[in-house]
């Protein structure tokens, strides 16, 4: 699988708080860089949905958690599918005794709750199979758009092989021409690197790229 549609094996390392902020809205561009523009949960890109179909998620419910509603910490990358079926969810004590929660990268190491197997998230623990069925991670919709992301991650990622195969040849070209034909080529040149750079960009907003 692309790297879009994968959990970190390691625990998520944030930067620096950016705030303090007022509002806790504030923080959505500082989270978007922290997390590389990806839903925490499903992992879906936000260049595949669009900025405005993502939001800032509170771990512990802000309804409950009233001191954390701007606390950096708390706050998390989220897509607003993911963030709404979480709603106000908080393990209850019977959650907490049977090991039910929703992890996060920055406190769990995702991977070893939740795993994509092909474009469906196969959960490994308790906490994952909750999580699965909370966010319902595998409903038809998500696996449409899944196979759709996927679909576009592979087409641009083969043009971009190409893109950067040309960009090598002409490199080469130019630099055993000379005159005329070397200022020729060196247009071409910047042309082929601007499009492998068109093409790396738009593989970042979709995940495969860091």
């Amino acid at each position: 699988m692309a790297e879009a549609y994968s959990y970190a094996r390691a625990l998520h390392k944030r930067r620096p708080d950016p705030g303090p902020f007022s509002t806790y809205q504030k923080y959505k561009p500082f989270l978007k860089a922290d997390f590389r523009r990806t839903c925490v949960y499903c992992r879906t890109p936000d260049d595949s949905k669009g900025n405005d179909a993502f939001g800032v998620d509170h771990y512990l419910p802000k309804e409950y958690f009233k001191a954390l509603k701007t606390s950096y910490t708390n706050l998390f990358y989220c897509c607003n599918t993911c963030n709404r079926r979480k709603g106000k969810y908080f393990p209850d004590d019977l959650d907490k005794r049977e090991k039910r929660f929703v992890p996060n990268p920055c406190d769990h190491r995702m991977f070893e709750h939740l795993q994509f197997v092909g474009l469906e998230v196969k959960p490994k623990t308790v906490a994952g199979r909750h999580t699965v069925e909370l966010l319902k991670l595998n409903d038809k919709e998500w696996l449409r758009h899944r196979r759709m992301t996927q679909a576009a991650i592979e087409h641009l990622q083969s043009e971009h092989a190409v893109a950067e195969a040309w960009l090598r040849e002409l490199v080469a070209r130019r630099s055993a021409a000379t005159g005329s034909k070397a200022a020729t080529l060196l247009v071409e040149e910047a042309e082929a690197r601007s499009a492998v750079d068109e093409l790396e960009e738009l593989l970042r907003g979709l995940g495969s790229l860091p």
